[in-house]
């Protein structure tokens, strides 16, 4: 409650996978992290969960270049198609 993640603590293997360990977030205006040793459900919404992934370097490659944002991995259909029902 009362709290925004800021972005996704993600780890990068030897055979260029990632995978997301933790979260970092805002509360109270300081920073927090959690880490998990099961899995990390991202559900943000149609705009935040793109919006998280790309602040964490998940993304389209010209995007991430464009904000200055190491990529972590390229996935060109992040933030595309954006539908609210």
């Amino acid at each position: 409650i009362n709290a925004q993640v800021t972005k996704l603590i993600i780890e990068e293997d030897k055979i260029s996978q990632v995978r997301v360990t933790g979260v970092e977030f805002i509360e109270n205006g300081q920073t927090h992290r959690v880490m998990s040793n099961k899995e990390v459900i991202l559900s943000a919404g149609s705009v935040n969960t793109p919006q998280i992934l790309m602040v964490s370097g998940i993304g389209p490659k010209k995007e991430l270049e464009k904000h200055s944002i190491p990529i972590k991995k390229e996935l060109e259909g992040v933030g595309k198609n954006l539908q609210d029902h």
